[in-house]
């Protein structure tokens, strides 16, 4: 999954911490490792990766919210019960948008025929067979 980094200001929608279409501007593309994160989702696993990233993101929105206990936050583990049910809430929006926007996108049977018609079509594929 490709995230963005450091989303400005106030986080109100998972889709804040989605890359923009202007992330992939050919202006930005040579700093794309700066713009944008890659979190390894697996089916059944937790991401750590994911939770680390979600914690040092909503810290910051945690404190202005809640506050309470704000100090004893930490990005590699979980230490304030309140928080990491925050984060949990975010991660489950955040999958399900990730899930919904670009995993399980409806095709037809005729975009699918076409993308592979055009397979094997390019001068390298007569290398690989």
């Amino acid at each position: 999954m490709v995230i963005g980094v450091s989303p400005s200001g106030e986080i109100e929608d998972v889709s804040e911490l989605l890359p923009t279409e202007s992330m992939y501007t050919d202006e930005n593309y040579l700093n794309i490792d700066h713009l944008t994160e890659t979190i390894s989702v697996q089916n059944y696993r937790i991401s750590e990766q994911l939770f680390e990233y979600l914690r040092s993101t909503l810290s910051g929105h945690y404190a202005e919210l809640i506050g309470t206990d704000s100090e004893y936050l930490m990005v590699t583990c979980p230490r304030v019960i309140a928080f990491e049910e925050m984060v949990i809430e975010w991660a489950i929006k955040l999958l399900q948008k990730v899930g919904k926007d670009e995993l399980f996108k409806r095709r037809s049977v005729d975009q699918d025929e076409a993308e592979i018609a055009t397979l094997g079509n390019d001068e390298n594929s007569d290398k690989i067979r």
